[in-house]
């Protein structure tokens, strides 16, 4: 899950980003499904690293800790936004799959340091 959401971020691919994630599930999808959409149209490229720290499940429940360093090129000449965040990934299991029903912080998606 964590390489898809990676390869959607450097591609600036939203669908793929968010295609680990449950979405009927999360709360606000639509509206994170926004602020990606309008991250990426502000970005020109993105360099990212996801590294799980931690995971836990409790029987269909599940979390992992990843810390995530980000940096996009926002044109224009800007400086490159740089951002580190440790992102917490709430997932549920649907049959015998995970699927992600949640990431906090969802600001770390964003042009606002």
């Amino acid at each position: 899950m964590l390489l898809q959401i990676r390869d959607g971020l450097r591609t600036r691919n939203a669908q793929l980003m968010l295609a680990p994630f449950d979405r009927s599930r999360m709360p606000d999808a639509q509206l994170f499904e926004q602020q990606l959409r309008s991250f990426f149209s502000h970005t020109e490229t993105i360099r990212v690293h996801l590294n799980l720290v931690n995971a836990t499940t409790d029987h269909e429940n599940g979390t992992a800790d990843v810390d995530a360093e980000m940096e996009a090129d926002l044109g224009d000449n800007v400086v490159p936004l740089h951002k580190q965040a440790r992102l917490k990934f709430s997932a549920v299991l649907e049959g015998d799959k995970w699927r992600l029903v949640d990431v906090q912080p969802r600001s770390f998606f964003s042009t606002q340091p």
